[in-house]
């Protein structure tokens, strides 16, 4: 009889023991998943804003080569040719 109780305590404590790792588990993957789904949208913001400022940094040097080559009398060329 002591022996069926303790092999029963034995089963009950390893489902219980199984039942909160199963659980446990799930939390930890789903974190994880999260985790990776931000990541992946902090990625794309950073890959929208990074073109967005180089667009902004193309047109301000656009800007400033037409105007050096206003002021240098070059009006048919918009920037300098680059020889290697």
């Amino acid at each position: 009889m002591r022996d069926t109780a303790i092999f029963i305590a034995g089963v009950a404590t390893g489902w219980v023991l199984r039942s909160s790792f199963d659980s446990f588990r799930d939390v930890t993957v789903r974190g994880l998943s999260a985790w990776f789904d931000m990541n992946e949208r902090v990625r794309r913001f950073v890959a929208v804003e990074r073109e967005y400022f180089e667009d902004i940094v193309a047109e301000a040097r656009s800007r400033f080569e037409a105007t050096r080559a206003r002021r240098t009398g070059r009006a048919g060329a918009a920037s300098p040719t680059v020889r290697a």
